[in-house]
């Protein structure tokens, strides 16, 4: 089974590279479109995709905001490019938790044809958190 994230983000500095790091484990493939960042997100994929994480960066400025069409664009993408058998629409600030120990294909596996629910969490940056050296706001 063939698990594939897709993800279109713009000026996501703060947490595009934990965001990808706790992905990584979950997903096959990581599919981001920048859409236009000048906070340094592009450079920061630039750098995790060079460490040989499952992650295939796209940058393609827009002026509108034209979600179906690009999100739609990657999950074509995700199916036709990589072989996806599941593709998981995320924001940079969504994170999902599955169960300690539990990985999302084991769960989808277990269940199939099944409605599911996987933990799954929004999170925010504030000023309080630069002190802290962790990066991964799961943990």
């Amino acid at each position: 089974m063939k698990l594939v994230a897709i993800s279109r983000v713009r000026n996501e500095a703060d947490i595009i590279e934990p965001f990808v790091r706790h992905h990584a484990v979950y997903f096959d493939k990581i599919i981001i479109l920048d859409d236009g960042s000048n906070d340094g997100t592009f450079d920061a994929l630039r750098k995790l995709r060079a460490e040989a994480l499952p992650l295939v960066v796209v940058k393609e400025p827009t002026v509108g905001y034209e979600q179906s069409r690009y999100m739609t664009r990657l999950m074509q993408m995700a199916v036709h490019q990589f072989g996806a058998d599941w593709v998981a629409p995320l924001d940079a600030d969504e994170f999902i938790e599955p169960d300690v120990g539990q990985t999302v294909a084991q769960i989808l596996e277990r269940h199939p044809g099944e409605l599911l629910s996987i933990p799954w969490h929004n999170f925010e940056w504030r000023p309080e958190n630069d002190a802290d050296p962790e990066i991964n706001p799961v943990i």
